[in-house]
């Protein structure tokens, strides 16, 4: 989903002579390294909770300049405002925090983005689109566990690494309605959306 990122930081840089840019969940470094080698002169920060994918994304952008930080997009502050934040891979589908239920986690995840960037700036987020959501994949190392709900495209998934090894993660699937309603009730407003496979991209504008 690079070519609607683009979009977004073409504005961006437009706008600003000091731009700045934040991958939420950035992972391995894959989008900040990318970008970073598109736009020199930005000013690029990636944000993870996994201190390991961290360490992974150092290697791919030591020589970079990049910043990485290990955060939280929930409680996640700045000096200074940035001109987009991208969150991609579904990253907001798969915030999770114990004892909160997880629709007033992503509301929480919204808001948050829309305080970190400045006004007129932009926010490309890609989640799991409902209408393509396929439940044949979840066995073998792959387990639902009964207290997720598929209709309402909540998933709670058992991840076998090894046989002594599980992973437990929660995952929801999106509508468009409900995306486009979550990201405008916090602040935005919706200016591009696409369904592309099992996917949902959105831009969308602080307003």
């Amino acid at each position: 989903d690079l070519d609607v990122l683009k979009t977004a930081l073409k504005t961006t840089l437009k706008k600003s002579p000091c731009p700045r840019y934040l991958d939420v969940g950035c992972g391995t470094g894959f989008h900040v390294a990318a970008i970073k080698r598109l736009y020199p002169r930005l000013e690029v920060v990636g944000v993870d909770f996994s201190r390991r994918m961290l360490e992974e994304a150092q290697k791919k952008t030591r020589e970079l300049g990049v910043k990485l930080l290990h955060g939280n997009i929930l409680n996640l502050v700045a000096k200074r405002k940035y001109g987009a934040i991208s969150f991609f891979n579904n990253g907001l589908g798969n915030v999770w925090s114990c004892g909160i239920t997880p629709h007033k986690i992503r509301e929480r995840a919204v808001r948050n983005m829309r305080i970190l960037l400045r006004e007129d700036g932009q926010l490309v987020v890609s989640v799991y689109n409902k209408g393509r959501l396929d439940i044949s994949p979840y066995r073998g190392n792959f387990h639902l566990l009964p207290h997720g709900n598929i209709e309402r495209g909540d998933l709670f998934i058992k991840w076998t690494l090894r046989p002594d090894t599980t992973v437990e993660y929660y995952s929801h699937w999106f509508t468009v309605k409900e995306l486009t309603e979550l990201l405008e009730r916090n602040g935005f407003k919706v200016k591009f959306l696409e369904k592309r496979m099992a996917r949902i991209v959105a831009r969308a504008v602080a307003v």
